[in-house]
């Protein structure tokens, strides 16, 4: 099993990834994909954490989220194993979506 630490970093890694391919989609489509298999991205859209895609949230205002369902709670010395799994994120909002810019 792959520790959580490097498998915390690829899943920020392949986040990026599904990210710029989200970008690349907006610029040459005008809009959002409605979904990741939209990207054909093969497993860089696979969370380290689950072996399944990735989650990704679109919203309001050209808004979405991709997330991981990340590492289970391990606890620390202060206190004991929640059993529940800690997300990681990647929210993102386009700021500039002016086409004539590239």
């Amino acid at each position: 099993v792959m520790g959580n630490r490097f498998a915390g970093e690829q899943a920020l890694v392949q986040m990026i990834g599904v990210h710029a391919a989200v970008i690349q989609y907006k610029l040459q489509n005008g809009h959002l994909p409605d979904n990741i298999e939209q990207l054909s991205l093969g497993r860089i859209a696979i969370d380290p954490f689950t072996g399944r895609q990735f989650s990704y949230l679109k919203h309001e205002n050209e808004k979405y989220e991709i997330k991981s369902e990340g590492p289970w709670d391990s606890g620390d010395w202060k206190r004991s194993p929640s059993g529940k799994r800690i997300p990681i994120s990647v929210p993102v909002q386009f700021y500039v979506l002016d086409r004539s810019l590239h």
